[in-house]
């Protein structure tokens, strides 16, 4: 389930991830060499998929590239290896997209850590707020309004294929956070009223894939 997230998640445009949650009527695992064609033709799909201007033989090259060789399968494929897929999207594994980095830097190898306009944003964190890392005027910020005793409004802005949850405390430190409400999917600017009598409360905005419940 957090493979398929995670790589729905890269892809610049929605997808679908299907979670079963009864054991007795899942989809049926198969392995072997059998297997080989359709894992193949995905890889290629999910590599069009995400870089639709390259060359088909530039495509078979970052396939290949994304291989995980393994001594079990050495005398059995041809690559010795099994195909990573993530390593496809992302071939220098440092938790950013080739595309994004291509689209916002033109190149790949980007420091995730790093805030090249100095917003306050890491490049990681820009990633996963959907903002732009080379505008130092797009990054995630909350904003809020106190209204009285008991009313609180929280804004921030919101991206596509990115929704958000309101996770609350009343009773820190003795207590975590818990959510409150269900997932707001990003469509523009937020503006969330909330009512609260407690004397003390901590509020998070968590940030999370918009097909995960």
């Amino acid at each position: 389930m957090e493979a398929g997230l995670l790589l729905s998640n890269m892809c610049p445009i929605p997808g679908v991830v299907v979670a079963w949650p009864d054991e007795t009527s899942v989809y049926d695992y198969k392995t072997g060499s059998s297997m080989a064609t359709p894992l193949v033709a995905a890889a290629v799909g999910l590599a069009a998929l995400n870089f639709p201007d390259e060359p088909l033989d530039q495509r078979v090259k970052r396939i290949l590239s994304a291989i995980d060789p393994l001594e079990s399968l050495r005398e059995r494929v041809a690559t010795a290896g099994r195909l990573n897929l993530a390593k496809i999207v992302d071939t220098d594994y440092n938790g950013l997209p080739d595309w994004w980095e291509q689209f916002y830097f033109k190149c790949v190898g980007i420091s995730p850590e790093v805030d090249p306009d100095q917003d306050g944003a890491t490049n990681l964190a820009e990633w996963v707020a959907g903002t732009n890392p080379t505008n130092k005027h797009s990054r995630f910020q909350i904003g809020y309004m106190i209204e009285g005793a008991t009313n609180l409004t929280l804004t921030w802005p919101t991206a596509p294929r990115r929704a958000y949850q309101i996770l609350v405390n009343t009773n820190y430190p003795t207590s975590g956070f818990s959510q409150v409400g269900s997932n707001i999917v990003g469509s523009g600017n937020v503006n969330l009223s909330i009512h609260q009598n407690k004397p003390v409360v901590l509020y998070q905005v968590k940030i999370v894939p918009e097909f995960e419940p």
